[in-house]
């Protein structure tokens, strides 16, 4: 989704509008396709800094304090996405056409990565 996001020229995206339909059958995959997509649109962070967390995450591994805190952080910043569509991918994500059971499924990731419930794999 990135890459094509940035594929098109910025003066054809009035002309040619782009939709993208995420359709992952485990909940957890769309909501980290939405914390991705939230971490590539961190403006606040330096570039250097976002590139980095946004591959640690992408691996998937064991991540450092500062990005696990950072994940629930943009935990519930997802959950005002989700619930009352709010926030910074508010223009972006529409959120309509997601059943209440999904809803419900995707707060329950967002909050499970809360820094308060530490999970060690090790």
């Amino acid at each position: 989704m990135l890459a094509t996001r940035h594929q098109v020229p910025p003066h054809f995206s009035a002309i040619l509008p782009r939709q993208f339909y995420v359709a992952d059958s485990p909940t957890e995959v769309v909501a980290r396709h939405l914390l991705l997509l939230l971490v590539a649109q961190d403006y606040t962070m330096p570039v250097r800094l976002r590139a980095n967390t946004w591959l640690e995450i992408f691996g998937n591994a064991l991540v450092q304090d500062r990005t696990s805190k950072y994940i629930a952080q943009k935990g519930q910043e997802l959950i005002q996405l989700i619930c009352d569509r709010k926030g910074v991918l508010a223009p972006m994500v529409d959120t309509s056409l997601l059943k209440y059971r999904e809803v419900d499924e995707l707060q329950e990731v967002f909050q499970g990565w809360s820094h308060k419930a530490p999970y060690d794999c090790a």
